[in-house]
């Protein structure tokens, strides 16, 4: 009983999903920290920024929520699949400690 595993469609870009939406959410965010602290604590970066991390959230969320129902709906490729989506969580502790370096001050 060999039985051969298919991968889904567009299965290797399926994973880069989680890895770009990480990537740019990452670059975008460092941007903003970085310009809010270079330009004197410029409170409307800050409120950008407020903004920007609600909106990267919900989207970081959605795309990490969707690669773990993926994930029960390729069970062969389930390991895989969390594996990229844990990616998604990587920007967390960088955002709390953005958030704490701008609220310590």
């Amino acid at each position: 009983m060999n039985e051969t595993v298919k991968q889904p469609k567009y299965y290797k870009e399926l994973l880069q999903v989680p890895v770009w939406t990480a990537a740019v959410s990452f670059i975008i965010g460092s941007f903003l920290f970085g310009l809010y602290k270079v330009d004197d604590h410029n409170e409307k970066i800050l409120i950008i920024g407020f903004y920007y991390v609600v909106f990267t959230f919900l989207i970081n969320l959605v795309v990490f929520l969707i690669m773990v129902i993926l994930s029960f709906v390729f069970r062969n490729h389930q390991i895989e699949i969390l594996k990229y989506a844990s990616i998604q969580l990587i920007n967390i502790p960088i955002v709390i400690l953005y958030l704490f370096l701008i609220f310590s001050n």
